[in-house]
């Protein structure tokens, strides 16, 4: 699933946007994994990102499911998002859990050159400072379950996403066809 935000990845700071992504479907730990994974057992994995672009920035959620599974993993994963966060708002472990993590994390993000490199490259194509992994820990220190949950209900919604199925057609069509939605059929051989 993915739709393009209406935001540019030079309009200054979204970590309270890309914190509000590890809490949907950023981890082991986040909703859609959770409920995906752990309690329906549909996914071994599913995960929400921001990719990092100078232009429009897109949502993207990308899992593989039980064939048999497809529609209802895709209303399940509209569900989540549709109740992110206004029934089911930021808990306390969920906001430790993605501040602490990446702030934890920043210095894995520097252990080859590679990773130096794309470091500075991704600051001067966004227009950030040298420094900016430097303060970055302070920065999510600084943001809010509030601020997370806003970022959250400005972007993170479910309505006018794409949603790409790949799958065999006499296992998904039926449950698509269910779903109410517009489907539009594209063969690989074809493309």
């Amino acid at each position: 699933m993915g739709r393009v935000l209406p935001l540019s990845g030079v309009e200054g700071s979204a970590e309270d946007l890309q914190l509000a992504t590890e809490v949907l479907g950023g981890g082991f730990l986040s909703r859609l994994m959770d409920d995906l994974r752990e309690t329906k057992g549909w996914t071994y994995g599913i995960y929400s990102y921001l990719p990092v672009r100078a232009g429009p920035r897109p949502l993207l959620v990308a899992s593989q499911v039980q064939a048999d599974r497809t529609a209802d993993s895709i209303r399940a994963i509209q569900d989540i998002m549709e109740g992110y966060p206004a029934s089911a708002p930021v808990t306390k472990p969920e906001l430790q859990r993605v501040t602490d993590g990446n702030i934890r994390g920043l210095p894995i993000g520097f252990e080859t050159n590679g990773q130096v490199l794309s470091s500075i490259n991704a600051n001067q194509l966004l227009g950030r400072p040298a420094d900016y992994a430097e303060a970055l820990p302070e920065i999510y220190r600084g943001i809010t379950g509030e601020q997370i949950e806003m970022a959250a209900a400005n972007y993170l919604r479910p309505e006018d996403m794409t949603i790409v199925v790949v799958g065999d057609r006499s296992v998904i069509d039926e449950q698509l066809a269910d779903t109410g939605m517009e489907v539009e059929y594209l063969d690989a051989d074809e493309l």
